[in-house]
């Protein structure tokens, strides 16, 4: 799951107190970015997998946000960047943005708002994405305590206990692994998000698969994996997000030795994106 969503301004807007002295102080002039200018832009290369050009959008951007000392465009920027180099495996920038991204949240006073644990989300899925499990979990727990205690929506919440289940999963920790991936499943039917639940049907298949090989285990692998293609193949509409998570489910159809199911998912894949 991919967990770098871009910002909305409710999610890094907190409200300020007319009484506090900070209001009164002098500060230098923001001229804030259009983001959603940005994000459509963004979008538009993401789509087609220009990471070159959405390079060049953000770095643009990021130096129009410094020059206007819009720290909360340069937040919502510091995220997006942290996506687009763990996408492409360049760790140095992705480290970068995580850390200035970190640096942001203290200086806007944000920790402990939902912007924060979006960032701290982020953070944790670049370190994952490096093989760095343990500092990963380290930024996922502090997501998790704001997350749960705030009215985040559930497919946020869902989607950052699949991420934190299948680092548990890699540290060998698979009671807590197993505990979170059905959470994430629980919350996946509850808003009816058939795709998303698919998912998680799979991300704990590689879960029970890594934990052990008795028969009762195989027995339940088999089990999730004809829930997860009972999902892939229920009413939902066929779009590009659908698109995308059956490019995420083939390679596990494929290693569990469902190469009928696989292929088939795959002529679904081309016919979507050929008709856009």
């Amino acid at each position: 799951m991919s967990n770098n969503k871009p910002l909305n301004r409710e999610d890094y807007e907190e409200p300020n107190c007319p009484f506090c002295v900070d209001n009164y102080q002098n500060k230098k002039p923001v001229k804030s970015i259009d983001t959603n200018r940005m994000m459509s832009k963004l979008d538009e290369f993401l789509d087609r997998d220009d990471f070159d050009s959405a390079q060049r959008l953000l770095d643009y951007w990021l130096n129009e946000a410094k020059l206007g000392n819009d720290l909360r465009g340069e937040l919502t920027i510091q995220n997006e960047l942290m996506g687009l180099n763990r996408k492409c495996q360049n760790r140095e920038r992705a480290e970068s943005a995580v850390k200035r991204g970190l640096e942001l949240v203290k200086e806007l006073g944000l920790e402990g708002t939902v912007t924060s644990a979006t960032t701290y989300l982020n953070a944790g899925t670049v370190y994952n994405s490096f093989d760095e499990p343990k500092l990963s979990l380290d930024y996922y727990k502090k997501a998790q305590a704001i997350y749960e205690n705030s009215n985040v929506d559930k497919y946020k919440l869902g989607g950052l206990y699949n991420n934190m289940s299948l680092v548990y999963g890699k540290l060998g920790e698979y009671r807590e692994a197993k505990e979170l991936i059905n959470k994430a499943i629980s919350l996946m039917k509850e808003i009816g998000n058939k795709l998303e639940e698919a998912i998680s049907y799979l991300n704990l298949v590689d879960i029970l698969n890594a934990e052990s090989q008795d028969d009762q285990v195989l027995q339940e692998i088999e089990e999730y994996l004809d829930i997860s293609e009972k999902l892939l193949n229920s009413d939902v509409e066929r779009d590009l997000y659908y698109a995308y998570v059956c490019d995420k489910c083939i390679p596990s159809f494929d290693y569990y030795g469902r190469f009928g199911f696989a292929e088939e998912l795959r002529k679904r894949v081309t016919k979507i994106y050929e008709g856009h």
